[in-house]
């Protein structure tokens, strides 16, 4: 096993191409010491930061959306957006998922099968090799959220607390929401200016997450 040192080796050089990935859920099969069936919330780089630092506890969901049937003490897996690496002479390469021994994300962190982790460099440029969040396999994911509470209510009803309570910084978080919630939902009927009803999940890091 890598050390905890470890860098990126040569051939994962140049420019990474970020990719959002939308709030979605999607099957998963066992995954750690959780022996029922997990959801999986899709998350782009940022939200997973989010979840990972705190900043973000709590993830609105429409009410079509499976997460809107989740209920206090579900465990949510977090799905990302991953590059399968391997060790091979004396440095790190990106390879096929078959063939890899980890991951890396996009902040530099890596995870092995085995669940370690170690920092190393972001990763700059993967081309192709990039995996998308919705293929991550369940060995590779490194956030899980445990719910801690559920409720029904407007979309346009979310304060300013609430705002920071879904990540977003700054002097005007609701209105960095509102700019994030139609970037991802732009179907009509979910946009901000419908006004529709979602569900709210509070959610905190899980044990063993």
């Amino acid at each position: 096993m890598p050390r905890r040192s470890s860098v990126v080796g040569t051939g994962w050089g140049g420019k990474w191409r970020r990719t959002a990935f939308p709030t979605a859920l999607v099957p998963s099969r066992e995954l750690g010491h959780h022996r029922a069936m997990i959801a999986r919330l899709i998350a782009d780089p940022a939200m997973a930061r989010a979840f990972l630092s705190g900043a973000k506890r709590q993830v609105r969901v429409p009410l079509a959306s499976p997460l809107a049937s989740l209920a206090p003490g579900a465990v949510v897996a977090v799905a990302e957006a991953v590059v399968p690496g391997r060790f091979a002479s004396g440095g790190e390469v990106a390879t096929d998922l078959r063939r890899a021994g980890h991951v890396a994300f996009a902040d530099g962190w890596r995870r092995d099968r085995e669940g370690a982790m170690w920092q190393g460099r972001p990763i700059l440029d993967a081309a192709e090799k990039w995996l998308a969040a919705v293929h991550m396999p369940d060995w590779a994911c490194r956030v899980r959220l445990e719910i801690t509470g559920v409720r029904r209510e407007a979309l346009q009803a979310i304060t300013m607390g609430d705002a920071r309570g879904e990540g977003h910084r700054g002097l005007f978080p609701r209105r960095a929401f509102v700019r994030w919630w139609d970037c991802n939902h732009p179907l009509t009927g979910l946009r901000w200016a419908d006004g529709p009803e979602v569900v709210v999940l509070e959610v905190q890091l899980a044990l063993g997450g």
